[in-house]
């Protein structure tokens, strides 16, 4: 079981405007009337994941593809 810490991978997207328009997208289809922006969207999961334990979600081992070196 592989933990990945969400709070980093969001901060190092901070910048991709691609990925906080599909996040903005996904938020929108499960909340149409939220009227929020890319920013606002990523602002609002950072800040939820800061504060979510240690930041972490477990990541099965049947989703993990080990790779040879």
């Amino acid at each position: 079981m592989a933990k990945i810490n969400l709070y980093k991978v969001l901060r190092d997207l901070e910048t991709d405007r691609d990925f906080k328009e599909r996040l903005r997208t996904a938020f929108q289809s499960v909340a149409p009337d939220l009227q929020l922006t890319r920013d606002q969207v990523h602002e609002a999961l950072t800040k939820a994941l800061y504060y979510y334990k240690d930041h972490t979600i477990a990541v099965p081992d049947e989703y993990i593809e080990i790779k040879e070196r």
